[in-house]
């Protein structure tokens, strides 16, 4: 989770009196399987509403723009392929190549 979400999160157990309910919860029916993001959704509404589809992209987006390497970021958001990540590189921050030019010449550069 992003540290930006967790003033929120904190904010949506304020009060609880049942310190183990979980914060991302649904209905346990066997036909319907709970759908966690979206109960949370529905439970906290807002102007604009969030999909789990668009906070997954713009999870992989803000990592893509912050540099997080590609084997870490795929491993962490569970694609088996690296293919899977381009759709979202073409909505990342534009790169200037003279930014990476010590890298490319062999350069040490500090991380």
């Amino acid at each position: 989770m992003r540290h930006a979400w967790a003033r929120v999160l904190l904010r949506s157990i304020d009060g609880r009196v049942d310190a183990s309910a979980g914060v991302f919860r649904g209905p346990w029916i066997a036909e319907y399987p709970p759908r966690i993001i979206q109960s949370f959704l529905t439970d906290h509404p807002a102007p604009v509403r969030p999909t789990p589809a668009a906070l997954r992209a713009a999870w992989l987006l803000h990592h893509i723009n912050n540099h997080v390497p590609l084997p870490v970021l795929r491993e962490v958001a569970g694609f088996e392929h690296y293919s899977t990540l381009v759709r979202y590189y073409e909505h990342a921050n534009v790169l200037d190549v003279a930014d990476f030019t010590a890298q490319l010449v062999g350069a040490e550069v500090a991380r």
